[in-house]
Formats: structure tokens, sequence, C-alpha cells
């Protein structure tokens, strides 16, 4: 057996003991201390162009229940017109969704002069899989949309920022175009901006992750899998023109390997999409999430893209 699928196979286990345990939290403790060399090879999909299966209906789904809204609170900026609206979409491994840990970014988002929405999606602890999920993020996006129109604030760009696994599915969301959209209460707004913290772009490289998500081994149904996968969508040309992107990863990410947001934004150059990818030295999987870690970056991002 190579290193690569000793490696592999180890990452299996602990996730599978990680998604038992419906918590990221454990999961990142846990691949830390029994991982010291996380780092996997990223391997072609083999899919060239996702071709969505027939995508189940949603069942009644109400972003307000899940969804909290920050208003800018920057003194002597401005709290109403175009300003940017960014949507936080939170990680748990496609089984969990705590958007807990992101309330201290999305109040140093909203310091900044940013009207901040973090929302949250169904996932495996639900009994749902794939596409429910992404389904959930895109009509929670629409709903932050509506939400931030209806305190004055309209017109800027729309920025997704997602973690983990809340990273794949907003990037489904920024680079699916039309292929994924659900009968939302809400008008889905044009993304303008992608932030991936961690994120997982290219599934079949994180196939023993995701086979509960999309229900099936990817070799038994290869359009489902490239139906939700974030690269295959960029290779096939459906990402918005005016889309620009922000990957940012940890050094000691023991989670998530880097070669995810490498193979990213490889994908993201090669069909002209503007992309900037910036390695944290010494921060690990959860630490992404901090404001320490990444309101810096994303301010300072955010900013530039609404000039």
């Amino acid at each position: 057996m190579t290193t690569e699928r000793r490696t592999a196979g180890r990452h299996a286990r602990v996730w599978a003991t990680c998604l038992l345990a419906l918590s990221l939290t454990a999961c990142a403790a846990t691949t830390a201390a029994g991982e010291t060399d996380a780092q996997t090879s990223a391997a072609a999909s083999g899919s060239t162009s996702p071709t969505p299966s027939p995508l189940a209906p949603v069942a009644a789904f109400d972003p307000a229940a899940v969804s909290r809204l920050f208003l800018p609170t920057a003194t002597g900026s401005a709290t109403t017109g175009a300003l940017p609206l960014i949507v936080l979409v939170p990680g748990g491994g496609w089984v969990s969704h705590d958007n807990g840990g992101l309330v201290p970014l999305a109040e140093k988002l909203a310091a900044a002069g940013f009207a901040v929405v973090n929302t949250s999606y169904r996932a495996g602890q639900e009994g749902v899989q794939f596409p429910v999920p992404i389904h959930d993020v895109q009509c929670s996006i629409a709903y932050a949309a509506r939400t931030a129109a209806a305190h004055g604030i309209h017109g800027g760009p729309v920025i997704v920022v997602g973690h983990s696994a809340g990273g794949n599915l907003g990037a489904l969301a920024a680079v699916s175009g039309d292929a994924l959209h659900p009968v939302c209460a809400d008008p889905m707004p044009a993304i303008t901006g992608f932030v991936g913290l961690g994120g997982i772009y290219d599934t079949a490289t994180f196939e023993p992750f995701l086979t509960g998500f999309f229900g099936v081994p990817r070799s038994g149904n290869l359009a489902l899998w490239a139906s939700g996968d974030p690269i295959a969508y960029v290779a096939a040309g459906t990402a918005p023109k005016r889309l620009q992107v922000l990957l940012l990863t940890g050094g000691n990410d023991n989670v998530v390997p880097s070669t995810q947001a490498g193979s990213f934004e490889a994908a993201l150059l090669k069909a002209g999409v503007p992309v900037t990818l910036d390695t944290v030295t010494d921060v690990g999987h959860l630490d992404l999430i901090t404001p320490a870690v990444a309101a810096t970056p994303i301010i300072s991002w955010v900013t530039t893209l609404a000039r």
C-alpha cells in the first residue's frame, strides 16, 4: 500500500468517527492528535462537465429561522445603500451545521461597515442528502438579500463566505449558474464574490467523506457527484463573468488539505476567474473562522471588490 493510500485510509477512519459524533470540533481535535501529515494529493476528477441528475424536491425550509442579520456598525460609515452584503455559511462535515462559531466573525465584519447574514442549512443530522443542503444555502442567500434590502441595503456586491463543508456549498452557489437553483420564496441575487475558508472543492479526492452526502459511491453515479463538484462547474464555464474569489487555507490545517484550494485556484485561473489564494502560517482548520485570522483579509478583499 502506498503512503498516499495509507494517509487517505487514516483520514477516512478519523472522519468516520467525527461524523458519528456530529462535531467538526471533535473532528479537528482527533485529526490533529492522530495526523501530523495530512496532505493528500489532488487527482483528476474524471468529469469534464457537471450533468446534474434529477434533483429531489425541497421540503419546506425557512431561512428566517436559521439566519441572523448583522447591520453595519462602523462609526461614520453609511448604513444604507449599495453596501456589501456578506452571507456566512458554516461547516460541519455535511452532517451538522452549527453557525454559532461564525458570530464573532459576523460582528467584526459588521463593525467594518458591511451587512452580514449568518445563515445555515439542513444536513445529514436531519436525514437529508444532496441537493437539499445546497438548495437551502441558495434560498438562504436569497433571503439574506431581501432582508438586507428591507433595511435599505441593496445594489452592492453579494459575497458568500463558506467554511469547510460550507465552503463546498458556498462555492456551488457561486459557480453553478442556474443548474442547481431550487424554487425559493425570494429571488436569487447575483453572487459577485466567494470566500472559501478551508473549503472542499474537488469532490473526487474527498470521496470517503462525501459518500453519505451524495448517498452513493462516486462510481455508482458520476453525474450526481459532478453536479455537486465546484471544479466541474468552473471547467464547464458556468461561473459568472463578474465573480471574484478569495481562498484562505491554514498552514496547519490537518482536516482539509491545501490541495483542495490549490486545485480550485488552478481551475478558476484557467477559466479566467480572478482568484487570490492565501495560506495563513500556523493556522489550523477551525482557526480559519476566527476574526483574528479571517477578518482582515476578508475586509481588505471585500473593500477592493466594492470599489
